[in-house]
């Protein structure tokens, strides 16, 4: 995992990490990454797209308490294929955790209020 955050802040306790980001090939330039956030309440892992640096869409994947034995297996890589996004999980889990098309993706996405 590549440090976003760099460790817990001093009374927030927080980290944010980039587990991992790929270019979307065959998408028009699009960029997906899965974002994990730790803190001393929940862990949360979000599905980003981006394009020209800018973040075009985005979905909450996983929300548990903050224990690395509880979201491990989880997830794993980040595919595209076809249009389709695909978050695999590790073994000894199967199937997806998530699967979902780049097109419904966007359109879903409302970006935070400035």
């Amino acid at each position: 995992p590549r440090g976003v955050g760099g460790g817990f802040s001093p009374g927030n306790y927080r980290n944010e990490w980039i587990h991992q980001e790929k270019v979307l090939r065959g998408s028009g330039g699009y960029r997906g990454a899965l974002h994990c956030s730790l803190d001393m309440e929940r862990f949360v892992l979000a599905l980003e797209v981006t394009r020209r640096g800018e973040v075009v869409g985005r979905r909450e994947l996983l929300r548990t308490q903050p224990d690395e034995i509880l979201y491990h297996h989880d997830f794993k890589d980040l595919l595209f294929k076809d249009g389709v996004i695909t978050v695999t999980r590790r073994p000894p889990l199967q199937g997806a955790l998530c699967v979902v098309s780049l097109e419904e993706l966007l359109s879903s996405y409302t970006p935070p209020a400035p």
